[in-house]
């Protein structure tokens, strides 16, 4: 079950009072807000409560992939262009969400998309006989789908359909400033738990929280000041660093003592190789994703937004499972 929606603003309790009847509904939804409001978290509610849900949630992010496996995720394909057959997505009986559509560069694949929400059937290229479009889609935007159309960056007979659909807009955290310190609580506690079992149940104290935990009003009041430009996804990490983590987890994250290294030296006014410095960080935050794959360079690479080559290249003791 993912985290639940948290905040009492009167656009968030809108979008929760409205999950569960979409989430029985089989038609797609739009999906619009900026990067960090929470549209992964939503998408994952709908599926939770859909009559998928004991099925994979299935994500196909355009701002990360190859243009090959932009093709083959979306449209599927056949023996002319795989050494075997591959269904598309959106064959699949499950929810597909669509992140980032308006990246799609390949006009025909825009194209492609249209027909099939249109037709409701799939045409993978180079094969004649067409399949049901099984999957519920949800679409996820940074912008709404009028702005990018006006922009040029979804065809017209993409944006008559996608037009039609359910649409829910996530305003950004400078604008439901009531659902701030809630949300920093939720993940303040959350990130207590998580130390708590870590340390045999003695935390140590934390700047801006009271004994107990809490949020101190004058770090409450701050945080609600703050514009927040990557919304509750900034808020998780910036309440993340306030947590004292053990020595053990500390002494590992080479990337964090990387970052301090820099601005201690910027603060001293001592001279260091920023070049030096990023690569050491991404070749830890590299090994990390492998870590968390175990060892699959392709999977560690999607995540990341890099190509098998360029993990390959930086670790080269790993191999694909």
């Amino acid at each position: 079950m993912p985290d639940r929606l948290i905040g009492g603003s009167p656009a968030l309790r809108k979008i929760r009072a409205a999950l569960p009847r979409l989430a029985l509904d089989h038609t797609p939804i739009v999906i619009s807000g900026e990067a960090g409001v929470g549209k992964s978290l939503v998408a994952s509610h709908i599926h939770s409560r859909s009559p998928f849900s004991l099925s994979r949630l299935e994500v196909i992010n355009f701002s990360i992939l190859s243009e090959r496996e932009k093709r083959i995720k979306l449209l599927g394909g056949g023996e002319s262009e795989l050494t075997t057959t591959r269904r598309s997505l959106l064959e699949l009986p499950t929810t597909v969400v669509l992140k980032h559509v308006d990246l799609i560069t390949d006009q025909f694949m825009q194209e492609s998309l249209a027909q099939f929400l249109k037709s409701k059937r799939i045409a993978r290229p180079g094969l004649e006989k067409t399949r049901p479009l099984a999957s519920r889609i949800i679409f996820t935007f940074t912008q709404t789908p009028v702005h990018l159309f006006r922009e040029g960056q979804i065809l017209p007979q993409l944006f008559e359909i996608l037009r039609n659909f359910k649409a829910i807009t996530i305003p950004p955290l400078r604008k439901r400033k009531e659902d701030i310190p809630l949300l920093a609580e939720h993940f303040l506690h959350k990130f207590y738990d998580k130390l708590h079992s870590l340390v045999n149940g003695q935390i140590p104290h934390v700047y801006g929280l009271t004994d107990r935990g809490n949020l101190e009003p004058s770090l409450a009041m701050v945080l609600v000041n703050h514009p927040w430009k990557e919304n509750v996804l900034q808020l998780k990490a910036f309440i993340h660093s306030l947590i004292t983590q053990t020595y053990g987890d500390a002494i590992q994250q080479s990337e964090k003592i990387e970052v301090s290294q820099m601005l201690l030296m910027l603060e001293e006014g001592r001279e260091f190789s920023l070049r030096e410095s990023i690569s050491n960080i991404v070749d830890s935050v590299i090994e990390r994703a492998l870590d968390k794959y175990k060892g699959h360079q392709q999977k560690a690479a999607q995540m990341l937004g890099l190509t098998g080559r360029s993990v390959r290249r930086r670790n080269p003791q790993h191999s694909d499972l």
